[in-house]
């Protein structure tokens, strides 16, 4: 993938991406001065696939991102990925759709957008559906002012 300057998005869902990859990829990101999107969808069988030790990693590569968009629907990060993602608030939209993330990490999320510690949230599109989110999670991050919030379909604790 190095040597790419031009690459705006990649896709590599659904390829057993585990933690052990996050760090090259967190470099790609960081070494392609256009690319916007990474989208690392998981399989939702796979025993193994990224942690909060990869999403914090991700999260933290595209901190000096603006307007970019990750998506790691599927995977195994939870509250530390969401911590990392509540501290940079230049992505445009993430996408954390049935991962381990709990009512902690939304909490952490809207905290942050309400503090005014994250910026933007009129601009942002965040998906936190069939999470392990309470909710009353769900109405503190509703009032955050999300352009779009996907929350739907809940699982139980």
């Amino acid at each position: 993938l190095q040597g790419h300057p031009f690459l705006k998005g990649i896709d590599i869902s659904e390829n057993s991406i585990t933690d052990a990859a996050c760090d090259f990829l967190a470099q790609f990101v960081q070494k392609t001065p256009r690319l916007q999107q990474l989208y690392l969808r998981g399989y939702l069988f796979e025993p193994t696939r990224i942690s909060d030790i990869g999403g914090e990693v991700l999260a933290r590569s595209v901190s000096c991102k603006d307007g970019f968009e990750l998506e790691l629907d599927y995977q195994q990060v939870g509250c530390k990925t969401a911590a990392a993602l509540a501290r940079n608030s230049l992505w445009s939209r993430v996408s954390l759709f049935n991962t381990n993330v709990s009512t902690m990490g939304a909490l952490g999320l809207a905290n942050s957008f309400r503090n005014g510690v994250a910026l933007g949230a009129e601009q942002k599109w965040l998906n936190v559906a069939q999470c392990r989110i309470a909710p009353s999670a769900i109405k503190l991050l509703r009032s955050v002012g999300f352009l779009r919030l996907d929350s739907h379909g809940q699982r139980p604790r």
